[in-house]
């Protein structure tokens, strides 16, 4: 009972956060992103591979909170946008195996992925260290970073991300 009660209080603080502070990062990067994500099956896929449209990078981790939170807009916003690209890009050990458990136990609309060589986690990127999880990235069609956030985003937020970026 003690850690269902810690559980509920802290989920509760990180949302109050996430609500009283904005959630836009730092100016992002205009630098391409080269990025090899992971399906469930191990096969890679560069992310300068897929189609010409910009695309919403949700980053997340199954065990936080926050990102399952998160999950609620994104989903309805995905509804909403049916020719949105999203992807799901998994942070957290072992993550493609978690892929194909996450995706059943939730049916999230959007591919999930992994990120086999965690330059994301280890900020070798040109995003540089994340802040935390759930983090929005949009990537226009070349595959330049148009913007970065965190935390609970609505569904006319992560509309206008993608928008900027068309």
């Amino acid at each position: 009972m003690i850690h269902w009660l810690y559980r509920t209080a802290l989920f509760a603080l990180s949302i109050a956060a996430c609500a009283s502070q904005p959630n836009v990062a730092s100016p992002p990067p205009h630098q391409p992103l080269e990025l090899s994500l992971a399906r469930a099956d191990g096969r890679r896929v560069p992310l300068s591979a897929l189609d010409g449209r910009p695309r919403l990078l949700f980053l997340f981790a199954t065990y936080d909170e926050v990102s399952q939170f998160a999950l609620v807009p994104l989903s309805r916003f995905i509804e909403q946008t049916p020719d949105a690209q999203v992807l799901g890009v998994l942070l957290q050990p072992d993550a493609r195996t978690f892929i194909p458990l996450f995706a059943r136990s939730l049916s999230v609309p959007f591919e999930l992925y992994a990120e086999p060589d965690n330059q994301l986690l280890h900020g070798s990127t040109p995003l540089g260290k994340l802040a935390g999880v759930p983090a929005f990235v949009v990537v226009d069609a070349r595959g330049v970073i148009r913007d970065l956030r965190y935390g609970v985003l609505s569904e006319a937020q992560l509309a206008a991300m993608l928008s900027a970026a068309r």
